[in-house]
């Protein structure tokens, strides 16, 4: 019996963050009930990078819309697993342009938030609200890792929803014995950025050495700077609040390194204020290196940590709160070995992977029907008809040599449309090759292809023009040129005539001027580069093309 097919999406490290650390987990799991399609969204590489916009990213961009509509074509019935954007911009677009290409041929959507604060920022205007609409509205199942105040289940009308929060795989590490009249070891792990209270540990240090206590409490800050601006400004603090020798910046630590300091440390302190923050990860790894933790009244800490006996959550901004909260787990390290084992009972009944990927299935079983095994053997039982979408927008007839090739294509159409294992779609302008027959895939373009202008943009953005329409089996260009957008075009096949190769060697150079000679041949070979198949009308176009 088939398995339903599922497109699992997300970044992993690097870089290393809680969003892709829980996204490798659901990559790595084995899913036995379905056939997976791992996506890997490659957006960033450092967390400068995140959020950014660089020019690579739109290159990624359309090839993951190219690739995740191949896989709904071949396999409707797939469910789409996809991690909507942090509340910025950058992503917030970069999920309009590929949820509007790709939500359009996707049966069922699951989408899992991972960071907070989406609901509220589409809030703040129309433009927002519309695009998220378009493109969030109707989600088969909301998977919501932070507990919000406006949840996007609600803000987006999800059918069906449920709290999902992360999870993380902690090694059995030893922590050694502690001496009960030594410093107070508090470790920070996480990006070193204003939002994640790295200058709040920095205030919690000196309100302690005004009180006396400098000598009593050691900070070790581990991760890496997110910007060598913001690294001038914690030094510079550090430096003028003269704290320097409570406060050791380590650096980023990973593996074996980052497991032994959380366990040579007392407690765990994470005073974020984060706008995207959901369920840090960090907090579960500390938990379950059996660490009591004290950290922010902040997104979704408070219901991550609800019934955590071992947790002190303060107000954000408030580094004598802190203070406070880190005194009295020094007055109570008696008791670590206590606090220890309740921490890691915790972690152990919330936050182990298996946890976090069972909430995830659980959401696919209620979006997969309980006959959708059969449903799907039935359907492949008899293949359907083949979709064909033709472009013809770079077919103007009495214009350069397109008469005689509009011909040729009229023939084929002919010839397909005898077939009833066909059905034929097109896409072209108000000057062009009109579409062979009535379709709902057709595409028209309001526009004339004749000026260059607008034949060189249709011929390139066309795919792009086309989304709405059903994704077809096969595209077909009779004029023989790909697309620079090839990509969302996958399979093709193209024509390629001996009399437009011909034609350009008979009368160069005076035909054409050298630039658009440039141009064409780029684009032939562009074209035979990247096509799935080519046809030709003649051995003696095919021994050009092999020349």
């Amino acid at each position: 019996m088939p398995k339903p097919h599922l497109i699992l999406m997300g970044q992993t490290p690097p870089p290393w963050h809680g969003q892709a650390v829980a996204t490798q987990i659901l990559f790595e799991h084995d899913w036995p009930e379905y056939e997976v399609h791992r996506l890997r969204m490659e957006f960033s590489e450092e967390m400068l990078e995140v959020g950014r916009f660089q020019w690579k990213k739109l290159h990624h961009l359309w090839d993951l819309i190219g690739r995740a509509r191949q896989i709904l074509h071949d396999h409707p019935d797939a469910i789409l697993l996809y991690p909507p954007a942090s509340a910025k911009w950058v992503p917030f677009l970069r999920d309009a342009v590929f949820l509007w290409a790709v939500r359009a041929v996707a049966r069922r959507t699951v989408f899992i938030y991972h960071a907070s604060g989406l609901p509220v920022f589409t809030d703040r205007g129309w433009i927002r609200r519309g695009i998220a609409k378009r493109i969030y509205h109707h989600a088969d199942y909301s998977l919501e890792v932070a507990q919000e105040e406006i949840p996007p289940h609600r803000a987006f009308d999800a059918y069906n929803w449920s709290w999902c929060p992360c999870a993380i795989e902690v090694p059995a590490i030893p922590r050694p014995a502690r001496k009960l009249d030594g410093p107070l070891v508090a470790i920070f792990v996480g990006s070193l950025q204003e939002g994640k209270g790295v200058l709040e540990i920095i205030r919690t240090a000196k309100a302690l050495k005004d009180k006396g206590e400098g000598g009593n409490y050691i900070f070790q800050v581990v991760g890496k700077w997110f910007s060598n601006d913001f690294e001038a400004r914690a030094q510079a603090l550090r430096r003028e609040l003269q704290v320097e020798e409570m406060v050791d910046f380590v650096g980023q630590l990973t593996g074996d390194e980052k497991w032994h300091a959380y366990a040579a440390a007392d407690v765990f302190i994470f005073p974020t204020h984060y706008e995207s923050e959901a369920t840090p990860i960090v907090i579960m790894e500390a938990l379950g290196m059996g660490l009591p933790i004290v950290s922010t009244q902040w997104a979704g800490i408070p219901a991550m940590l609800e019934g955590c006996r071992t947790a002190e959550l303060v107000p954000p901004k408030q580094p004598q709160a802190f203070a406070t909260a880190l005194r009295r787990v020094r007055d109570e390290r008696a008791t670590a070995a206590e606090t220890a084992a309740q921490s890691r009972q915790f972690y152990q009944d919330h936050f182990l992977p298996q946890r976090f990927i069972e909430r995830v299935e659980n959401a696919l079983d209620a979006v997969v029907p309980p006959d959708a095994a059969a449903a799907l053997a039935a359907t492949t039982a008899t293949p359907p008809p083949i979709n064909i979408q033709v472009y013809l927008g770079d077919q103007n007839p009495k214009l350069g040599r397109s008469l005689g090739i509009s011909r040729m294509t009229e023939v084929v159409f002919a010839e397909l449309a005898a077939r009833g294992d066909v059905r034929l779609s097109g896409i072209s302008s108000k000057s062009s090759l009109q579409p062979p027959g009535p379709s709902p895939a057709n595409r028209i373009l309001p526009w004339s292809t004749r000026n260059l202008v607008m034949r060189v943009l249709t011929d390139h953005l066309h795919p792009v023009l086309s989304l709405g329409a059903p994704y077809p089996d096969l595209w077909y260009f009779p004029k023989g040129f790909l697309p620079r957008l090839h990509h969302w075009c996958v399979p093709s096949v193209v024509t390629i005539h001996d009399t437009i190769i011909q034609y350009y060697s008979d009368h160069y150079p005076h035909w054409r001027r050298k630039t658009e000679y440039i141009y064409w041949a780029s684009m032939l070979k562009h074209t035979l580069r990247h096509a799935t198949a080519v046809l030709t009308v003649s051995e003696s176009s095919k021994a050009q093309i092999l020349t």
